[in-house]
């Protein structure tokens, strides 16, 4: 009698549970697949890639369910579209930080500007935009990806241009254009020397930005980086997008420095997520699942 009655009760307390789960947990769930564009994927990317996956949507405070379904695949469920579209950019973005130096060589940087592919693009007179201390080139949109290739995969590709990175930032003039950063690789900081990333709320403006806090080591490279370019801009790139490129002014010490920019709440902590838990080790397509 008394099994009966316990049987009962868990039926009764199981019922009440399910009623009151919000509807949008048990109707609307949007379920999708990662599947790794690497084949075949090592079992370690893939371990890896849902730690980090979890660890940004942890950050940035998604409700969500992830579980590795097998050696190439991860199932991740969203209890709305609303949530599976304001965390796409957590689950695709690769998460690279680097902090760079401007390429200074007026006299290269002639010599890439003047290479015959960018000409036939330009009708031989490609020119470097002054309109920032970091930016080279400005481009349409539809140029963006066939300038980046020939950028990428053949003038950087050269030993001569080796320590070079190209990054791209939006300008905010009336005409608006995508501008190209060409970086210097020697005596940059990546995301390795990152202790911890958060969004917080700038104490004069009282609008979103990222601040970074370096390990150790990161905070003694980053001070030797800063007292000797005083001067110069420093470029904060993130999957290769220039976020901001302040002008250094002195040395700065206690390892920490600010990411500004026009941010949403959202986006700072995205971003800070993104910064927070390293990068994801294998690229992703996504299939949707109803």
């Amino acid at each position: 009698m008394k099994s009966i009655k316990y049987i009962l009760l868990v039926i009764m307390l199981s019922s009440i549970f399910i009623s009151a789960i919000p509807p949008i947990f048990r109707r609307n769930n949007v379920r999708i697949i990662l599947e790794s564009l690497e084949k075949p994927a090592k079992k370690t990317d893939i371990v890896k890639s849902v730690i980090v996956l979890k660890n940004r949507l942890n950050s940035a405070g998604f409700w969500y369910k992830l579980r590795l379904k097998d050696d190439k695949t991860i199932s991740v469920v969203f209890k709305s579209e609303s949530d599976f579209l304001a965390a796409k950019s957590l689950i695709t973005a690769k998460g690279s930080l680097g902090l760079f130096l401007p390429f200074e060589n007026e006299q290269a940087l002639n010599k890439l500007l003047d290479s015959d592919k960018l000409s036939l693009i330009y009708n031989g007179s490609a020119r470097a935009s002054f309109n920032s201390e970091t930016c080279v080139l400005e481009v349409s949109d539809c140029e963006k990806n066939t300038v980046d290739s020939i950028f990428r995969n053949t003038m950087l590709a050269s030993t001569e241009f080796a320590d070079l990175e190209i990054a791209w930032s939006r300008n905010t003039n009336e005409n608006i254009m995508w501008e190209l950063h060409l970086l210097n690789k020697t005596n940059s900081i990546d995301g390795s020397n990152i202790e911890k990333s958060y969004g917080q709320l700038d104490n004069n403006t009282n609008t979103p930005e990222v601040m970074i806090e370096f390990s150790e080591e990161g905070s003694k490279l980053f001070s030797n980086l800063t007292s000797e370019n005083i001067g110069k801009n420093l470029s904060i790139v993130v999957d290769g997008i220039v976020y901001s490129s302040p002008k250094i002014m002195n040395k700065i010490e206690g390892g920490k420095c600010t990411i500004t920019g026009n941010f949403s709440k959202q986006e700072a902590r995205d971003l800070a997520a993104l910064i927070q838990n390293g990068n994801l080790p294998l690229e992703f397509r996504i299939t949707r699942k109803k």
